[in-house]
């Protein structure tokens, strides 16, 4: 049976592509990974020895190391954020925005009556802060 040969090696020459596509994905995604970490090790191992040169206080240094960690993974993911706010129409940038900062701003007394138009043009113009427990962020 010729035609049985043939649409046997076609399946299993099918199954190889797909199962070849299937493995070179997963190496990418687990290279991007790797990739991501050696970055956030790298800038962390950078804040340690620059404190380590400079004598600085055991406990201080871990909190400066802790925070540059949180730091590294906030703004990280806030890089990305404006990247793909960047590539977005302004109609999906407002409808994103919205999805992502409705809940927070309207808790805030000021914007408890602002319609979702407002709320959208807000969140859009917000900039990252962070800052440290018990820092003082506004004086009146």
């Amino acid at each position: 049976n010729n035609a049985e040969r043939i649409f046997l090696t076609i399946l299993q020459l099918t199954g190889a592509v797909v199962f070849a596509t299937i493995m070179s994905q997963l190496s990418s995604v687990i290279t991007n990974m790797s990739q991501s970490q050696r970055e956030r090790e790298q800038h962390i191992e950078g804040i340690r020895s620059f404190l380590i040169e400079r004598k600085v206080e055991r406990s201080l240094a871990t909190k400066i190391t802790d925070w540059a960690a949180f730091n590294f993974s906030t703004t990280t993911s806030l890089r990305e954020t404006l990247r793909i706010l960047g590539l977005l129409p302004l109609s999906l940038k407002h409808a994103l925005a919205l999805s992502l900062h409705e809940a927070t701003l309207s808790a805030i007394p000021m914007f408890y009556r602002a319609g979702s138009e407002f709320i959208a043009q807000v969140a859009l113009h917000l900039i990252h802060e962070v800052y440290e427990e018990g820092e003082t962020v506004l004086k009146s």
